[in-house]
């Protein structure tokens, strides 16, 4: 009996809550161990809440860090609005001239090229601000660092513009090639770029 007490013992120890002790003989023993089975039940229960509370958790934190991505998108989509808008007016007035024929031959060329790179443009703006916004569970994966500073300053960028303020990058390739969550780690850089563009004076510069 003694040795199944160890053994129950030494299985609790390394976390096995569920291992049976067996049948013991009609004595002392056996409300010892009736009380390891209810101590390992009243564990395992524990165990559970434990774990539930802890998703539970995680899941808030992950809704905290949604709702603070969209709050700084928010603000990004104004300063993003005026430079989606430039773009457009210029499609809409090349296309425009296209259409209505005052333009022809190598000129109707320039004005589609000026066109296209006008609608990658946006294209990048749009596609930059919904992959900050979204909602994604951690991630992580190989992120090219550089890839994602250039993104987080065209995001940050046309606010900055409005304030007269520039922002410059003034890193040296190659960068290493980053294994974290790319997601958290656009907020970080935004949200300190964002800092530093509304601490500096106007006509001031931001160095990355």
């Amino acid at each position: 009996p003694i040795r199944k007490l160890e053994e129950k013992a030494r299985r609790t120890g390394l976390g096995d809550l569920n291992y049976p002790i067996g049948k013991l003989p009609r004595d002392e023993l056996v409300e010892l161990g009736q009380e390891m089975n209810r101590m390992c039940e009243m564990l395992a229960s524990a165990s559970d809440t434990l774990q539930r509370e802890t998703q539970a958790r995680i899941r808030a934190l992950d809704q905290l860090r949604h709702a603070e991505r969209l709050t700084t998108a928010g603000k990004l989509a104004s300063g993003l609005a005026h430079e989606v808008g430039t773009p457009l007016n210029t499609i809409e007035a090349r296309a425009s001239m296209i259409a209505d024929g005052s333009v022809s031959g190598d000129k109707t060329r320039e004005y589609a090229q000026s066109i296209v790179s006008a609608v990658e443009r946006i294209t990048r703006i749009v596609k930059a601000l919904l992959t900050f916004a979204r909602g994604m569970k951690t991630s992580p994966g190989d992120i090219d660092l550089k890839k994602l500073i250039d993104t987080t300053i065209d995001l940050i960028g046309p606010g900055a513009s409005r304030r007269g303020i520039s922002i410059r990058s003034d890193i040296q390739e190659p960068l290493p090639t980053l294994r974290c969550d790319e997601v958290q780690l656009s907020q970080a850089i935004t949200n300190i770029l964002m800092n530093a563009v509304v601490a500096s004076p106007e006509q001031g510069e931001v160095h990355l």
